[in-house]
């Protein structure tokens, strides 16, 4: 998602947060292998519930000639939260937005209706099974990649869905949006559980 905001934005730079160290490893080879340079970007480690993280990323839009954001971005990372911890961190992003800055989140998200939450569950677990059990030669093919491998990986896949996804419709998320200040608040994509939010800090 970063490389992709980097070039269709070529005239932006970008703070990314992750809570893991290896993941910083994985981000930077990729963006100087892309970019030949790290100048447009930055890195911290840092879990997104933590306290200190927005004087965090305030001094590095000030260390850019900033005082905040014109976009903040999340991508599969927020349905893992309570939903107090939801409102938390989508407080944390209105905080780090300069007016009329833009939030987007793309995620994954439950329904109001409970049986339609069951079958949007039960494709995303078919989709990953299906996934694994008949991969593209691109995986196949790729280093250190095994057939006991991917059979691990798909169980590890399956287990993370059920125990540690903690999902909440988007229109609850979009209350939380409006709640906090946000306007314009709406979401924009849905294919069963993946979805799009998108919200704007009044001016």
């Amino acid at each position: 998602e970063s490389q992709a905001l980097l070039d269709h934005l070529p005239n932006s730079s970008l703070v990314a947060v992750d809570i893991s160290a290896p993941m910083r490893v994985a981000f930077e080879s990729r963006i100087r292998a892309h970019y030949g340079t790290l100048d447009r970007v930055a890195f911290v480690v840092k879990d997104m519930l933590d306290d200190d993280l927005l004087p965090l990323l305030n001094d590095q839009a000030n260390s850019r000639r900033t005082s905040r954001y014109d976009m903040v971005v999340s991508a599969y990372s927020i349905h893992h939260f309570s939903i107090e911890d939801k409102r938390k961190v989508y407080k944390l992003m209105y905080d780090l937005l300069n007016p009329g800055g833009l939030m987007v989140n793309i995620d994954l998200f439950s329904y109001g209706n409970s049986k339609v939450s069951k079958q949007a569950h039960d494709f995303d677990m078919d989709y990953i099974k299906r996934s694994f059990d008949d991969p593209p030669d691109s995986v196949l093919n790729a280093p250190g990649i095994t057939k006991s491998r991917l059979e691990k990986l798909s169980q590890e896949w399956l287990l993370h869905m059920v125990q540690d996804n903690v999902l909440h419709s988007s229109d609850a998320q979009l209350d939380l949006l409006r709640d906090i200040g946000f306007m314009n608040c709406e979401c924009i994509f849905r294919y069963w559980q993946q979805g799009l939010l998108r919200a704007e800090k009044p001016d």
